[in-house]
């Protein structure tokens, strides 16, 4: 520039301060620099050299008011020796870099012209002003006139760049390529005349004229001659542009290529950044873009384009779904960039890493101050959005809800509006909150009755309504749907729901009419209507067209998600139809296609309790074991072990039976199969007492065990007491077992149906063998008047056996008979 040719105006240097100061503006330590042109001038050594290298000192540390000031203090001896210009040209300069260009432009303007060596500097510093102050015409008339009077070819390519780059301002591209290849006319060198084929690259790339553009950059990538800084931005160009045309590996080349050659700092920044966000932009070499750009951010710490890439760093991360990293790399960069906290980009970028990592808590926390920083309104909703989404996720839904409804209420034109308030009323039901829920629901389809949550709205209330037994209201709701809308989605919904609804209080014949709807307007959901229509045959007591329906299911909807649920109904169906082997073939097959659903282990239970009704014991065995061995943890293991041991019982192998029963005691104490394991153990125990009679005493204290839960019904109890008194016959105990079988079996069994309670034939039949056999006691002991009087409570009960007990009591009068 002007100042810095005109420097070394003085032909002779002095020495002393002023050669000091010049040579530490020549290393760029102005401190220094100003320290000593200011000691030269105080000594009155070379003052005009000595104010120039001030002038330039301030200028290198950017204090253009001190340049000013400095200037109001120039003396006049001092301006007579000065070149003429030089003060013009340094106020207008320091009037510009402080913010005043239109008093830059009169200065500069008024001192040019006047045949000085700052004649060309002073017309392009106008220019230069002229255009800061938005006075483009005037800024391209000086830029015109500067290179009209200019002679010199390397000031004529400088001014030609900023040339250029003003008529581009203005539009007028096609001018600005002219200039520039005027510019390349003059066989000037230099960085000047590659940032001018760089901008004319740019400009034709704008035009279209890329096979141009593209040419010349890369021409100037491969110039030897050229700067660094030249060919690494025409490889940066290059490597856009080839991205914005889908070529992805070839934008990585030329970014690649521009890193390698950059070696200035700036230069590898500019490069090493671009590389490391087209890195970042691939899964494949996400991991070596994040290296790259953490290494440039810790090179430059300070620079904008730094906390940039950082930013970019994290996002990218985030959409490779690498959420931990991105968490990680959002709080590191709020914690370098700490004004970064009221961003709520940044913040909402932190929210989705959170929660993808299930942090919900966090998360939750993160979109409500992204929302308390976003300043538009439909970021603001989005961050709202997303809060009740997290708080949803944790569990809390009764403040996912209020959540939810204040961006509703408070935000009611923002596009998630309706999905909100829809949201609300799904947490308020999530919550438990049935009636507040309900009402919600209502609210939604009455605020938005043009929007896709409307219908979605009543439908969900629909389904509430006949989740909590209100049928006809849930008849209702859906009609109200398929009398206003007629979205062939939301119909078969509605159809479906009501069909639903009308199975629920058995009206059968109504559910079959909205399933047939289903099946004839929505084919996608065909298997779901057959299949309610099988459960509705069935409700109807037309069981063979039932089964039918469910045989056809299967080969009509071989791919249907429904098809496991079905051959499960077919095969209890059978069962309880005593088809054991087809009911088991169903079961097994169930088990073998989905061996990790739900029901898995439950179908192989099944299985086996078929193949044990089909007397089939030892298959029985080997099914409990596969169902065992394939479900080690399952909950059904208590009642599978028991179907096992009734097996080995029905195999008189007793002790083994035992010994599972005494795993299902210990295993599931308390339970319901624990009680009956109970009982199979007294039975089983009883069954090994006529080689041992420690067995008896075994079973008694299992029975008595029992009998001292107090949770049995009449019907069990009534038994284990006819089973202990068993035990007692057997241990020869008579008395005690005459007792225990007229107190507590025939007496317990009068009380009981004279109270209410009914009895079934198996009860009934061990009132009458506890009668038969406390008579044959009793005769026994040669009490035949007792035996009697047994005998003629079971004739006066009237029970099943009453003709047996009179043939008994006509035997033993005729005995007695016999005897006297």
């Amino acid at each position: 520039m002007a100042a810095a040719a005109l420097a070394g105006w003085c032909c002779t240097a002095a020495a002393g301060e002023l050669e000091t100061a010049r040579a530490a503006l020549h290393d760029q330590l102005y401190l220094i620099a100003q320290a000593h042109a200011e000691k030269a001038l105080d000594i009155g050594e070379a003052p005009a050299q000595a104010l120039l290298t001030l002038l330039e000192a301030l200028q290198g540390q950017g204090r253009y008011d001190d340049i000013l000031t400095r200037l109001e203090r120039v003396d006049s001896a001092t301006r007579q020796v000065l070149p003429s210009g030089a003060l013009a040209y340094w106020q207008a300069q320091a009037m510009l870099k402080t913010g005043r260009p239109r008093d830059a432009s009169r200065v500069a303007e008024a001192a040019a012209g006047a045949g000085t060596a700052y004649d060309d500097a002073l017309r392009r510093l106008a220019a230069r002003a002229r255009r800061e102050a938005g006075d483009l015409t005037g800024a391209l008339e000086l830029f015109a006139e500067a290179d009209r009077g200019s002679t010199n070819v390397q000031t004529r390519a400088e001014n030609a760049l900023e040339w250029a780059s003003a008529l581009d301002q203005a539009g007028r591209a096609d001018a600005a390529v002219e200039v520039i290849k005027m510019q390349a006319d003059l066989g000037a060198s230099g960085s000047a005349v590659h940032d001018g084929a760089l901008l004319r690259g740019r400009i034709l790339m704008r035009q279209g004229r890329s096979a141009e553009a593209t040419m010349l950059f890369n021409q100037l990538a491969m110039n030897e001659r050229a700067t660094e800084a030249a060919r690494v931005q025409a490889l940066v160009e290059m490597s856009v542009f080839t991205l914005a045309g889908g070529k992805t590996n070839e934008a990585v080349a030329y970014a690649r290529s521009a890193y390698d050659r950059a070696k200035a700092p700036e230069t590898r920044r500019l490069a090493g950044f671009r590389l490391g966000d087209l890195l970042c932009g691939d899964a494949v070499t996400i991991d070596e873009g994040e290296k790259l750009v953490k290494t440039l951010v810790r090179e430059f710490p300070d620079h904008p384009a730094s906390m940039r890439a950082h930013l970019k760093l994290a996002d990218a991360l985030l959409q490779a779904r690498r959420a931990e990293r991105a968490a990680a790399e959002y709080r590191i960069f709020l914690e370098t960039y700490p004004s970064s906290s009221l961003d709520a980009d940044v913040l909402q970028g932190r929210g989705w890493a959170l929660m993808q990592l299930g942090r919900f808590t966090e998360a939750g926390g993160a979109f409500q101050r992204a929302a308390q920083q976003a300043g538009d309104p439909a970021v603001k909703a989005e961050c709202l959005f997303k809060q009740g989404d997290a708080l949803l996720a944790d569990g809390r839904c009764e403040e996912a809800a209020r959540v939810y409804a204040a961006l509703a209420r408070d935000f009611p034109q923002a596009e998630l509006a309706d999905r909100a308030l829809y949201q609300s009323a799904d947490c308020l039901q999530r919550a438990g909150l049935g009636d507040e829920a309900r009402a919600r629901y209502r609210l939604v389809a009455d605020t938005y009755p043009d929007r896709a949550v409307a219908p979605k709205a009543l439908l969900s209330l629909a389904a509430m309504q006949t989740e909590s037994g209100d049928a006809d209201g849930a008849v209702r709701t859906y009609t109200s749907v398929l009398d206003v809308y007629t979205q062939k989605p939301v119909r078969a919904d509605a159809w479906m729901g009501r069909g639903k609804a009308h199975y629920r209080a058995y009206r059968f014949e109504a559910a079959m009419q909205d399933f047939a709807a289903v099946t004839e307007n929505a084919p996608e959901r065909r298997d779901e209507a057959r299949f309610m229509m099988t459960l509705c045959l069935y409700g109807l007591g037309r069981d063979q067209e039932a089964r039918a329906a469910a045989a056809s299911f299967l080969l009509d909807f071989p791919e249907s998600p429904r098809l496991s649920d079905m051959m499960l109904w077919l095969g209890k169906f059978d069962f309880n139809r005593g088809r054991y082997a087809e009911a088991r073939r169903f079961f097994l097959d169930y088990a073998a296609r989905w061996p990790t659903s739900r029901w898995a282990d439950a179908a192989l239970v099944w299985a086996a309790r078929a193949a044990f009704a089909a007397n089939d014991f030892t298959g029985t065995i080997e099914l409990v074991t596969r169902m065992v061995r394939a479900h080690p943890q399952s909950v059904r293991l208590p009642e599978a072990l028991l179907v096992q041991a009734d097996a080995l019982m029905e195999l008189a192998r007793y002790d083994e039976a035992v010994l599972l029963l005494d795993q299902v005691i210990s295993q599931a104490a308390a339970s319901e199969w624990a009680r009956l394991a109970l009982l199979r153990k007294g039975d089983g125990l009883f069954a090994m007492g006529a080689g041992n009679s420690t067995r008896y005493r075994e079973a008694l204290v299992a029975y008595r065990q029992m009998l001292a839960q107090n949770s049995q019904t009449p019907s069990v109890t009534l038994q284990l007491h006819f089973k202990v008194g068993r035990c007692l016959e057997k241990l020869k105990q008579i008395d005690d077992a005459i007792d225990q079988y007229y107190a507590e079996v025939i007496i317990r069994f009068l009380n009981e149906r004279t109270r209410g309670t009914w009895f079934d034939e198996h009860s009934s039949g061990l009132f009458v063998r506890a009668g038969f056999t406390v008579a044959e006691l009793y005769e026994q002991k040669g009490r035949p008047e007792q035996a009697l009087r047994v005998l003629q409570r079971v004739v006066q009960s009237g029970v099943p056996g009453a003709d047996e007990a009179r043939q008994r009591i006509e035997r033993l009068r005729g005995k007695r008979a016999g005897n006297s």
